[in-house]
């Protein structure tokens, strides 16, 4: 019983770890590509991944296309729901300056994104929230 946690308990620092080096793993292409991956605490118990474009001279984020990323974010998505808790299966893709969800993000379902039916032309974050390991 001492390795039991309670439903709202966290990832641990090991499990934290490990779903970074299984997202690095997954999206290694798209990282050499100069992409890069964030990983934040969210307000809760959830982690947010967040997918990157490079970034410009001035260190802010170019932003790129689906066709650009979903042959690998597609597959990476169905391997992470195979693995992990997503919170309520929703990616998140950043498609304008600021950080109000309402007018900075566009919202797509998991079914949607794993559909091919990502209907923009810029995006500078695609976010996912993680909570816990299955």
């Amino acid at each position: 019983m001492k390795h039991l946690r309670r439903f709202n308990e966290d990832l641990t620092q090991d499990e934290i770890q490990e779903l970074e080096e299984f997202c690095e793993s997954c999206l290694a292409y798209l990282l050499d590509e100069g992409f890069e991956i964030d990983y934040e605490k969210g307000t809760g118990d959830f982690h947010w991944i967040d997918l990157w474009g490079s970034l410009d001279e001035n260190e802010n984020p170019i932003s790129y296309t689906w066709d650009q990323v979903k042959d690998y974010y597609i597959p990476f998505i169905q391997l992470l729901k195979s693995r992990y808790k997503l919170v309520d299966s929703i990616i998140y893709v950043k498609v304008g300056a600021g950080q109000d969800l309402a007018t900075s993000f566009a919202q797509y379902t998991f079914d949607e994104v794993l559909n091919d039916e990502v209907y923009t032309d810029k995006i500078y974050s695609l976010s996912i929230k993680v909570r816990d390991k299955k």
